[in-house]
């Protein structure tokens, strides 16, 4: 008996699938993806409850990281950033370097060794050391705090105001 195409194409990459639903991916593009067509994909969303949950969970987390994302730049956050500075290795340094990568590439493979004198030439001579950390303030985001508002409390922040007109509209067009 021939697999259908939901065996053979979806049941065996939920995990993928629930990984494209959170990066971004609208079911036209997952279909796509799958190789399956539009209306395929949307029965196979009703009839299978664990693909339906695949992309649920994935959708679910992508909106979870994005509110997240939007509270922190509207009210602000602390951080931490460390400044590095690229210096030279000493000779005793490079001489460590080279004699650990020459250790690594005995343990490669016959076809996957490097000749010993590109693993020299090809040796890091510098190094990127921490210079300063610092604590910084992200200041909030007026623009995410009125998105957040107008989302959250429309009754009270929303931009449209309803304007009520009262009486008649008259036009006299003398002619």
């Amino acid at each position: 008996m021939a697999r259908s195409k939901y065996e053979s194409h979806v049941c065996g990459r939920l995990y993928e699938i629930s990984k494209w639903a959170r990066d971004g991916c609208i079911d036209d593009e997952i279909a796509k993806r799958l190789g399956v067509a539009l209306s395929t994909f949307y029965v196979y969303k009703k009839r299978y409850s664990e693909f339906s949950e695949s992309l649920k969970k994935g959708k679910e987390i992508a909106d979870y990281e994005v509110e997240d994302a939007l509270f922190k730049r509207a009210s602000g956050y602390e951080y931490e950033e460390v400044v590095y500075k690229r210096m030279e290795l000493t000779e005793k340094e490079f001489k460590q370097e080279c004699a650990r990568l020459l250790k690594a590439n005995d343990g490669l493979g016959e076809g996957e060794k490097l000749d010993p004198e590109d693993v020299l030439v090809n040796a890091p001579t510098s190094k990127m050391i921490e210079v300063k950390r610092m604590k910084k303030q992200m200041p909030t985001d007026t623009i995410a705090n009125i998105f957040w508002l107008n989302n959250r409390q429309s009754q009270k922040w929303s931009d449209r105001k309803e304007v009520n007109h009262s009486g008649g509209m008259d036009i006299n067009t003398p002619l």
